[in-house]
């Protein structure tokens, strides 16, 4: 059975690749009134800007919003950072999905 690493563990992943300059909350952020209202009420935004990752039994599905440098490239830089974000996954027999969306190029 694959032991999925954490959000933390794969929001890092992504923040090590060139030219990944940020990565943005997901949409389901609102969806956790809790840990959205104890992010705002410690000032702690950064904690809500993560990579979002579902496991089910189809497999895990992990998607990433970043930001991007354009020295570096979008296409390139987004393939770096999903295949930093397989590289943390250690079974390579059980199904994984790895979106990567370019939200901001600057």
């Amino acid at each position: 059975m694959r032991q999925n690493p954490t959000e933390e563990e794969l929001t890092a992943a992504v923040r090590e690749v060139p030219g990944a300059t940020d990565v943005y909350p997901p949409p389901t952020v609102l969806a956790d009134p809790p840990e959205t209202l104890g992010a705002l009420l410690h000032r702690d935004l950064g904690a809500l800007s993560k990579v979002d990752l579902h496991d089910g039994p189809d497999g895990a599905e992990v998607t990433a919003r970043i930001g991007v440098d354009r020295s570096q490239g979008a296409p390139a830089t987004a393939r770096a950072a999903a295949e930093a974000i397989a590289a943390r996954f250690d079974d390579d027999d059980a199904p994984l999905r790895v979106i990567v969306r370019v939200t901001r190029i600057s």
